[in-house]
């Protein structure tokens, strides 16, 4: 029987060359999976694998499947088949893949632009490409751990690793993306493979199919302008580049994190349509002046700049993380329906002067640490003061609301008060939060909270040593002096 068994299994093998057409799983002509992976076929005899059918024979993939020019074959598993030889198409032009311990034979597409195989089998060298294309001059292949250019035609050894193809560019004008030159899937530009031109044009279609998002970190090209076609709804990945001037299309709704992080870009204008800009989109550029969208509801991603004024729209709810920081700010003037400020939101600007939008309710850690404010009246809303939120600034005149429950660690630490009046709202109280002002009269005390449908017991004060650790808690009680290293928490009947 098991003779038998083996007899039938490796008749579908030794020699057999084995279309992969029928079990492909493509899209946009990109061959990204087999429709049993390595398991049954239902064309086959009963039992027979693929892995079966390949055994010891070859691979053969078209040109082209379902009317589309097969450009992409990303798929790293053809190595489970132990196939002697693998015939690709010539048509692709990015190619991903293990190809096993067994492999012998092998083709490489004379207009590939990027590759990687994680397994040769016995070859021991590969010789590269020279690929063409039009308006350009090849210059050579770029290994992800070697820094200088390899020629094409090369033999080099098979170890893993991605090759790049780079080309030079000979018109002067933008070059329009094409297909070629992208993972593109389901509506997603999942990486830009193509090493050529600095000014390029990204389409809003491919082959008949919508651009709706770019992917994070999909374009490493030292590019130094981007236009996009309209219509796409959601760009990252520009980060690291050289970009001084980018066109942001109409219908553009998110612009992800660092998007646009570490160019040359000085000025940006934000489409009316979008929605959100995540944190570090425009970080670390050299931006002076932006124009924020009218229907914007979560800004952030602006750190490390040299802006100096802002006009924030009527829609925005919520400042991100991050979303100021570093810049040259020296007045805000927030807008009437602004609720949250997150983490950092204006760290370390030149701010001297705030104003505050009445539905304001929490304002995060260190959010405004590191400015020169001198007067805080904040609105009647806010619940939350986050740890270092007004920390390193010039605060001679300060007004707590009657909502206020959360006063963060340091929180107006190293300010200019001389009084402190604590709402009977609160109910936490952070280590240092009024230390380091040396003009106080006396130092703040601990209030007594009047908390509807709850019956204040004491405060527990935590004393804190090295690395926030607590040393030993303690029972306070409300009109006890608040002391630096201790942090304090109501406590109530239950």
């Amino acid at each position: 029987m098991l003779l038998s068994c083996f007899l039938l299994i490796h008749s579908f093998g030794f020699g057999q060359v084995v279309d992969l057409t029928p079990y492909a799983i493509c899209k946009q002509g990109n061959f990204v999976g087999l429709t049993e992976g390595l398991g049954d076929l239902p064309d086959t005899e009963p039992g027979v694998t693929l892995a079966e059918m390949v055994y010891d024979g070859a691979v053969y993939i078209p040109d082209s499947i379902n009317g589309f020019a097969l450009t992409v074959l990303n798929y790293p598993y053809f190595g489970m088949g132990y196939m002697r030889e693998v015939r690709l198409p010539e048509t692709l032009t990015y190619l991903y893949g293990d190809f096993g311990s067994n492999l012998r034979s092998f083709n490489i597409p004379k207009n590939l632009y990027y590759f990687y195989v994680g397994g040769f089998g016995e070859l021991d060298s590969i010789a590269l490409p020279i690929p063409e294309k039009e308006n350009h001059r090849f210059l050579g292949w770029k290994k992800s751990d070697i820094e200088t250019l390899i020629p094409g035609g090369s033999m080099v050894k098979t170890s893993s690793g991605e090759y790049y193809a780079h080309f030079e560019y000979l018109l002067d004008e933008p070059y329009v993306l094409k297909k070629e030159d992208i993972l593109f899937l389901d509506g997603n530009l999942q990486e830009c493979y193509y090493q050529g031109a600095k000014d390029i044009i990204v389409p809003s279609s491919f082959i008949g199919h919508q651009v709706k998002s770019i992917y994070d970190q999909a374009f490493r090209q030292n590019l130094e302008s981007v236009v996009f076609e309209n219509g796409i709804e959601s760009i990252g990945g520009f980060g690291w580049n050289n970009i001084s001037k980018i066109e942001l299309p109409k219908g553009l709704k998110v612009i992800e994190k660092q998007a646009f992080v570490k160019n040359e870009l000085a000025d940006v204008r934000i489409p009316s349509s979008v929605i959100r800009i995540e944190a570090g989109a425009f970080g670390s550029c050299e931006i002076e002046k932006v124009e924020l969208s009218v229907c914007l509801k979560y800004v952030s991603g602006f750190g490390s700049n040299k802006i100096s004024e802002l006009l924030f729209p009527a829609s925005l709810d919520t400042i991100g993380v991050w979303a100021f920081s570093n810049n040259s700010i020296k007045e805000v003037i927030l807008s009437k329906n602004v609720k949250v400020i997150e983490e950092s939101a204006f760290f370390r600007n030149m701010i001297e002067r705030v104003e505050w939008p009445e539905l304001l309710v929490q304002i995060g850690a260190k959010a405004f640490q590191q400015n020169k404010l001198s007067e805080v009246i904040l609105p009647k809303k806010v619940q939350i003061l986050g740890a270092q939120a007004f920390c390193d600034n010039k605060i001679a005149k300060l007004h707590l609301p009657k909502s206020l429950e959360y006063i963060g660690a340091a929180c107006f630490k190293n300010n200019q008060l001389s009084m402190v009046a604590i709402p009977s709202q609160v109910t936490f109280i952070g280590e240092d939060a009024f230390s380091g002002n040396p003009f106080l009269a006396s130092a703040p005390r601990l209030p007594k909270p009047q908390i509807i449908g709850k019956s204040f017991l004491y405060w527990k004060g935590e004393v804190l040593i090295e690395k926030g650790k607590v040393e030993r808690t303690e029972q306070c009680n409300s009109g006890d002096i608040i002391r630096d290293g201790v942090r304090y928490t109501a406590v109530f009947e239950e």
